[in-house]
């Protein structure tokens, strides 16, 4: 393409005549030509990095996402069962959709009604007192009665003419079949909403809310504080111990090598170091041998997997990682003695595991899946043959049928 642009626009009358003169035309041919030819590479390679690019974050998306057919098989399944299973026993997608959509109404109902009520309570008024004493409306409505107040209530007239009796009247008539107490309450809260306790609350009340906000943050930084000067003291206190532990120790390897032959205390030092030594022993030997693998799953869209095998096995003297040759396009691979390894077995040796790769010319390798062996459930002499399913929790849909033959001899 930038051949063909270039040559389109080729102009000879004035491309090539200016540029005869600068040169001879042996040099302004190769100076041409090499130029058209490397801008067309760098273009090409720039194009092919934007395609690899691109196809990586395909793949990588779409990896654990179900296929065309399987969404296919959803779908008619779910339509079969709509319409032949009873809804006692099956609910639908779109009978689950309603029931979903009210419930969604009724919480929006009842987030706006606790973020109301959450409002309202962040800004209660009320009148702070030394010693952490807070007066609401009722509080401050007993303070007023008990400083004379009452409050103002006029009697209502029927459409007859007669004036009916008012609360405080109402009050005393219950007051002779009720409690005094339930007579007094209700004084209050009428009092509670009269205009002398709100004058009251507007003169002297503050916002709890906000006051106890900033209670919270100053008492989180006093907090904070003191468990900063907790742990410098106490890293203040495990540097001195540490000092003097030295020179406690140092002290005594001094009276060692005054007192103590030079030979008990090599002895005693070797055996120090040996003590810090982990505890791992040779208990044996452990013969692997990776037979076959059978319908290892495609993990490219376009190509089919090419597996090779990984083998590690935990607690090794040596840290060995064995590893096969790739296996172009084979789904049902099979391994001979490449795949079979010998390790000294340790006491502290555990887990055998043997990893399943794909190979990618383009992109980075694949994990199809693992395979983990707990080898301390294996007897001693025996060689133990069975099929292992791979395991891989991003693509386990692709792994429901694919496993390795392994066989494993643990010899004493």
């Amino acid at each position: 393409l930038t051949l063909d642009v270039f040559l389109i626009s080729f102009d000879a009358t004035q491309f090539y005549a200016s540029m005869s003169n600068a040169a001879n035309e042996w040099a302004f041919h190769l100076f041409l030509w090499s130029y058209l030819i490397v801008a067309f590479f760098i273009l090409l390679n720039i194009f092919l990095a934007i395609l690899v690019d691109a196809y990586a974050a395909v793949k990588q998306e779409t990896q654990e996402a179900a296929g065309l057919p399987d969404e296919l098989k959803m779908v008619l399944l779910h339509g079969i069962k709509r319409r032949t299973v009873d809804s006692g026993r099956f609910v639908s997608d779109q009978n689950l959709l309603k029931v979903l959509e009210g419930l969604r109404d009724n919480l929006r109902g009842t987030q706006k009604l606790k973020s109301e009520v959450k409002s309202a309570l962040s800004h209660r008024q009320a009148v702070l007192l030394p010693g952490g004493v807070e007066l609401d409306n009722i509080g401050m409505a007993r303070i007023a009665k008990e400083a004379g107040a009452a409050g103002k209530k006029p009697p209502t007239a029927t459409s007859s003419g007669k004036v009916m009796a008012t609360d405080s009247m109402v009050a005393e008539e219950g007051g002779k079949a009720g409690s005094t107490q339930d007579s007094l309450q209700r004084e209050v809260m009428e009092l509670a909403q009269q205009d002398v306790v709100l004058d009251l609350m507007a003169r002297f009340g503050q916002d709890v809310g906000q006051r106890s906000g900033q209670h919270n943050t100053e008492v989180l930084d006093i907090v904070q504080v003191e468990n900063l000067r907790n742990q410098l003291c106490m890293f203040n206190a495990q540097g001195r111990m540490l000092r003097e532990q030295q020179r406690v120790i140092g002290l005594m390897e001094v009276l060692a090598q005054g007192s103590v032959p030079p030979d008990m205390l090599r002895e005693y030092e070797e055996q120090a170091e040996e003590e810090q030594r982990p505890g791992e022993t040779v208990i044996g030997s452990i013969s692997v041998h990776i037979k076959q693998g059978d319908r290892l799953p495609r993990m490219d869209m376009f190509r089919d997997c090419d597996p090779y095998l990984i083998t590690y096995l935990d607690s090794a003297e040596k840290d060995e990682v064995h590893r096969t040759a790739p296996q172009r396009k084979e789904r049902n691979p099979k391994w001979g003695d490449e795949a079979k390894y010998t390790w000294d077995l340790l006491s502290m040796t555990k887990w055998l595991t043997i990893t399943v790769m794909d190979k990618d010319q383009v992109t980075k390798d694949d994990i199809v899946g693992c395979v983990n062996i707990d080898v301390t459930s294996l007897p001693f002499d025996k060689e133990v043959t069975k099929w292992h399913h791979l395991e891989n929790p991003a693509i386990t849909s692709k792994l429901r049928e694919s496993r390795l033959q392994v066989s494993v001899f643990k010899a004493s």
